[in-house]
């Protein structure tokens, strides 16, 4: 018994082996890929540096429109905000309660939305 065992052991260590084999050879080679491990790390570093000036120019956009923003309250929420403080923070800053601040918040969205986006923004606003 013990000496069946083993042999079915080793079998099935050779067969795994032999197949493993096999399929290396019989499975299509990956074309298009660039194995060269310096110019994978340079294009990363490309695509993120060209994503970091995509967000530069996103919040530089972002900094006009909420610059351009005429009530006093709406510009401070709207540059707390992007400081990444709390509402409720805002709230106590402001010396009001949060929703008044979520109310102000949602009023801001829409009119950076408008400045930010235009037309396609009012339209689709004005279909919901």
């Amino acid at each position: 018994m013990k000496r069946d065992a083993r042999r079915y052991d080793g079998c099935a260590s050779r067969l795994t082996f032999h197949h493993s084999h096999l399929l290396k050879n019989v499975l299509p080679k990956v074309k298009g890929v660039t194995s060269n491990p310096t110019e994978r790390q340079a294009r990363q570093f490309l695509r993120a540096w060209e994503r970091a000036k995509r967000y530069e120019q996103k919040v530089k956009r972002l900094e006009e429109a909420v610059s351009k923003l005429q009530d006093e309250r709406e510009r401070m929420v709207a540059e707390a905000l992007m400081d990444g403080e709390k509402l409720y923070m805002i709230a106590q800053e402001l010396n009001v309660s949060r929703q008044t601040v979520h109310e102000i918040k949602r009023s801001v969205i829409k009119k950076l939305a408008f400045e930010l986006y235009g037309e396609e923004t009012k339209a689709s606003l004005l279909h919901k």
